[in-house]
């Protein structure tokens, strides 16, 4: 079965390629943006306009889960509440570095103190 050409000289599946880059531009998802983060990579080789699309699709489900599951009861969305999921679920164990939960200075010298670290101010004498 031969794919159709439109008059402007593109097929069903350009044509829909299209739509959808369109479609995830319009979420706010910049493919340049995507693309140029798969290119850091340096075990990367060509990268296709499909793979591109299914990152940048990838990419949108996995914010939106953070951001339904993270939601507290009044409807806001705040940092500690994403933490607090960070750390709960065993399969977001990978962005506890980039999403720690909060400690106040003062209860983190308390700690070192009670473990005998130090936590006195300032710098040598």
């Amino acid at each position: 079965m031969a794919a159709e050409v439109s008059s402007s000289g593109t097929t069903d599946k350009q044509q829909l390629q299209l739509q959808q880059q369109q479609q995830l531009a319009a979420r706010g998802i910049p493919l340049t943006r995507v693309r140029s983060i798969m290119k850091s990579s340096q075990e990367s080789g060509q990268i296709g306009q499909d793979a591109t699309l299914a990152v940048a699709k990838a990419t949108e489900c996995f914010v939106a889960y953070l951001v339904k599951e993270s939601y507290n009861q009044k409807g806001l969305l705040e940092y500690k509440d994403l933490s607090d999921l960070v750390t709960s679920k065993t399969h977001l164990k990978f962005l506890a570095e980039i999403v720690p939960k909060k400690v106040k200075a003062s209860d983190y010298l308390a700690s070192l103190k009670s473990k005998g670290l130090g936590g006195g101010g300032g710098g040598s004498q």
